[in-house]
C-alpha cells in the first residue's frame, strides 16, 4: 500500500511538473501569437499594395503615353493624305489622269 502512495505522489508531482500550461496562460499565448500573426499579414498587405498602385500609376501613365503617340500618327497620316491628294491633283502625268478618270468613274457610278 505504502508503494502505491509513493507512486501516486510521484506522479501526481511528474504529472504537475511536465504538464501544460494553465488554461489562461495558453489562450494569453495563442492570442499573442495570432497578434504576431495579424500584424505581420497587415505589414505585408501594405507593402503589396503600395506596389501595387505603384504598378498602376505607371501603367496609367504609359497608356497615355501610348494614346498621345496613337493621336500624333493618326495626325501624320492624315496630313500625309493631304499632301498626297494635293500633289495628285497638280500632277499632270498620263498615270495621274488615269487614276483621275477612275476615281471618277467610281465616284459617278456610286453616286447612281
Amino acid at each position: 500500500m505504502i508503494r502505491l502512495l509513493v507512486g501516486l505522489v510521484i506522479g501526481v508531482i511528474a504529472g504537475l511538473m511536465w504538464a501544460p500550461k494553465r488554461g489562461t496562460e495558453m489562450r494569453e499565448e495563442a492570442s499573442a501569437q495570432a497578434k504576431k500573426l495579424y500584424d505581420s499579414g497587415m505589414q505585408t498587405y501594405e507593402s503589396q499594395s503600395g506596389k501595387v498602385r505603384k504598378l498602376i500609376d505607371e501603367n496609367d501613365d504609359i497608356m497615355n503615353k501610348i494614346e498621345e503617340t496613337k493621336s500624333k500618327v493618326i495626325e501624320l497620316v492624315r496630313k500625309a493624305e493631304e499632301k498626297a491628294e494635293e500633289d495628285t491633283a497638280t500632277s499632270d502625268t498620263p498615270e495621274v489622269a488615269e487614276i483621275k478618270d477612275k476615281k471618277s468613274d467610281s465616284d459617278a457610278s456610286a453616286s447612281s
